[in-house]
């Protein structure tokens, strides 16, 4: 029997201990470590990051004031 891997309706069974799904949305921005402060001063909480990924860019992840998540991304710092 084939599982569905994500649940396309009210019948299909989820596992209480998987996450909901989400969008992520990187938003590409010159400098990291301005763009991570502009985002806390406007309420936002960063919940990782900064950390180098490969390809040498620069990620944050965080949650907006209303708890959706979104990533900051940039070459530089």
């Amino acid at each position: 029997m084939n599982k569905c891997l994500f649940p396309s309706s009210d019948t299909d069974t989820k596992l209480p201990d998987m996450p909901q799904p989400f969008w992520n949305y990187y938003i590409n921005v010159d400098g990291l470590d301005a763009a991570a402060a502009r985002a806390t001063a406007a309420g936002a909480k960063i919940v990782n990051g900064p950390q180098q990924v490969p390809g040498g860019s620069w990620i944050v992840n965080a949650l907006d004031p209303q708890g959706a998540m979104f990533s900051l991304v940039s070459m530089k710092r």
